[in-house]
């Protein structure tokens, strides 16, 4: 099948996002750099959901992990936002250890300047280095973009050999939902087909995510995204394995 999605972000020019600013405002220009910078109604409320839904699964992170976060792998780290923000929470005084990777060179690069701190590299989710642990691996709406739902299962059976404590994939495309999903999207866009040729959604299972996760010995919590501003939002998922 072919797949445009690499070509797509290597044609995207985000580097000299500016990183001024309070962090709300610094947090919607990484947003926007990933690829959430459609035209909606009111920008504000749709970008406000979204960074709402980004401290809680800060929260949560903490929650499951039982104990200090240490360090933090970030599987697809675009811009860097997920990162960045995981590590304003981190504490006074504290310096996580993080580690990104990602495809798009420009995003790679600006990841850089948003978390000096951080190991990024430009490279695919399944090149993630495996030499260490990290107390958190995160992957966020990252794996609607991979070349298959096999791909992508490799890609989680790699973050969890190498999560020492919880894992979190935000933004699956849930496969139950799928004709849902396109039907809405054609419905929406009347020449959909035509415009999104070669730039196929994978879409995954709640049974695929279960039965990974207990290979590894993880219990899995899964929750419904919560932005109703946000057009994937009634046929996407997130979860936690920990």
């Amino acid at each position: 099948m072919e797949n445009r999605w690499k070509q797509i972000w290597d044609n995207k020019h985000f580097v000299d996002t500016d990183l001024t600013g309070n962090e709300f405002e610094v947090y919607c220009r990484l947003k926007k750099a990933n690829g959430f910078d459609v035209d909606v109604a009111d920008a504000d409320k749709y970008y406000r959901f979204f960074y709402n839904g980004c401290i809680d699964m800060c929260e949560k992170l903490k929650k499951y992990a039982a104990k200090p976060i240490e360090s933090i792998c970030d599987v697809g780290c675009g811009s860097g936002v997920n990162l960045y923000m995981l590590s304003n929470r981190a504490g006074a005084g504290r310096t996580l250890k993080m580690y990104g990777i990602d495809y798009s060179a420009e995003l790679v690069e600006l990841a850089k300047r948003v978390v000096p701190e951080a190991n990024i590299v430009c490279n695919e989710a399944l090149a993630v280095d495996t030499s260490e642990k990290y107390d958190v691996v995160i992957s966020d709406s990252v794996f609607q973009y991979f070349v298959s739902p096999e791909y992508g299962e490799r890609v989680l059976e790699k973050m969890l050999g190498i999560t020492g404590n919880v894992l979190y994939l935000g933004e699956i495309y849930d496969k139950d939902k799928e004709k849902a999903w396109l039907d809405h999207r054609r419905e929406r866009q009347k020449n959909y087909d035509e415009m999104y040729k070669g730039l196929p959604k994978m879409f995954f299972s709640h049974d695929q995510m279960e039965r990974i996760a207990k290979k590894y010995g993880r219990r899995v919590v899964f929750e419904e995204t919560e932005n109703p501003e946000y057009l994937n939002n009634d046929y996407i998922f997130n979860c936690y394995m920990f």
